[in-house]
């Protein structure tokens, strides 16, 4: 592709910082949250206020993390800093209607830090819904990190173009597996 080129969704999408951005090459002990180096890719991300204001959060959770933990910044496990973060009700995966109040926040933001985001071009996470068979199936598949399978069709009316068909065959071949 072009240099400077987006996909689509890359465009469009509300962004994640990873806690490594944080994280300046070469100097121990030290989190930036204003000053990250960044593509004009990622600046897309980190120019925004509310992200400027969870990157500054994180490196001030991150920081008496590790002094608590007698670590380096650099050596905090990612998900026990996540999980701080998510009690203190920040957002680490946008949904326009999911804010820290609502009672399964935690949950919700728990799913799509495992890839279980659903598909609605306005970021919506719809908690209040009922859940169908297919995105069931395919949280299952992603919260629990399950491998993605590549084999054959074992079920009827689900094709191999079904958005669903690898995570109903990634849980067939798990079930197999056990």
């Amino acid at each position: 592709y072009p240099e400077g080129w987006f996909l689509d969704r890359a465009a469009r999408a509300p962004y994640q910082i990873p806690y490594p951005a944080l994280l300046p090459k070469k100097i121990n002990n030290l989190l930036v949250s204003g000053g990250i180096s960044a593509t004009h890719v990622a600046f897309s991300a980190i120019r925004c206020e509310a992200a400027r204001i969870h990157m500054g959060i994180a490196a001030g959770v991150a920081a008496a993390m590790a002094l608590d933990m007698g670590c380096d910044p650099a050596d905090l496990p990612v998900d026990v800093l996540q999980e701080e973060l998510l009690r203190r009700k920040v957002k680490l995966t946008w949904f326009a209607d999911v804010d820290g109040l609502h009672p399964d926040f935690m949950g919700i933001q728990w799913a799509a830090l495992r890839s279980f985001l659903p598909q609605d071009e306005e970021w919506r996470f719809f908690p209040d819904h009922p859940v169908n068979w297919a995105d069931f199936v395919k949280a299952i598949v992603l919260c629990l990190d399950l491998p993605i399978s590549v084999s054959g069709a074992h079920f009827e009316n689900v094709g191999q173009r079904d958005p669903m068909f690898r995570y109903l065959e990634s849980l067939y071949d798990f079930g197999t597996r056990a």
